[in-house]
């Protein structure tokens, strides 16, 4: 072999070697957003009715929420629910909302419902920060 392509063959191994992906230092970028936390009840629980926790990309509201659950009683543990809101896309959140919702309300346009606790910050969700906490104090009068 020639020199010249002795040359040539060293100088393209040293190319492909310098050029190797260091799969080490790479950082898996997460592909949905966590919202979670507690919310603290004060005050009697309602014999009926419901009780429902509203994530809101308005506030506000004006359309149906992002995601939205049922409180239960016999789901909380010292007065304290646990919620987690997964698989969110990117994007802001308006609000955080815990309503009442009395037995029978809509029947004939009776009754109303009852804001019981609120988170009303803005709540970014991106691929950098993607997992967040809050806590809701939510009263019952």
């Amino acid at each position: 072999m020639s020199k010249q392509k002795q040359l040539l063959l060293g100088f393209f191994i040293i190319l492909f070697c310098a050029c190797e992906d260091d799969k080490s230092s790479d950082e898996i970028l997460p592909e949905y957003g966590i919202i979670s936390g507690e919310i603290n009840f004060t005050g009697t629980w309602p014999d009926s009715g419901d009780v429902l926790l509203a994530l809101n990309t308005q506030y506000p509201p004006t359309g149906p929420p992002a995601d939205y659950m049922y409180i239960m009683s016999d789901s909380l543990s010292n007065d304290i629910y646990e919620y987690n809101f997964s698989d969110l896309t990117f994007r802001v959140y308006e609000a955080i909302t815990v309503t009442y919702w009395p037995a029978g309300y809509g029947v004939g346009g009776s009754g109303s419902y009852q804001s019981i606790g609120i988170h009303n910050d803005s709540i970014n969700v991106t691929q950098e920060n993607h997992s967040h906490v809050i806590n809701i104090d939510a009263v019952f009068d």
